[in-house]
C-alpha cells in the first residue's frame, strides 16, 4: 500500500443528535399521560419525526 500511496478509508462517524445537558426550558407535560378528551377538539397531540 505504501509503495502505491493508497491508505485505508476512515469511517465517518454518525452525528451525535441528542444533547441532553442543554441548559434550554423543557415544556411542561400539560396531558400527564392522559388523551381521554371530555369534548371534541380540546386536546391535540402530534409525533415529531424527522
Amino acid at each position: 500500500m505504501q509503495a502505491r500511496q493508497l491508505s485505508a478509508r476512515k469511517r465517518k462517524r454518525k452525528p451525535r443528535t441528542t444533547n441532553s445537558q442543554h441548559g434550554f426550558p423543557l415544556a411542561p407535560n400539560l396531558l400527564e399521560q392522559d388523551f381521554t378528551a371530555d369534548a371534541p377538539n380540546t386536546k391535540w397531540v402530534s409525533d415529531v419525526r424527522p
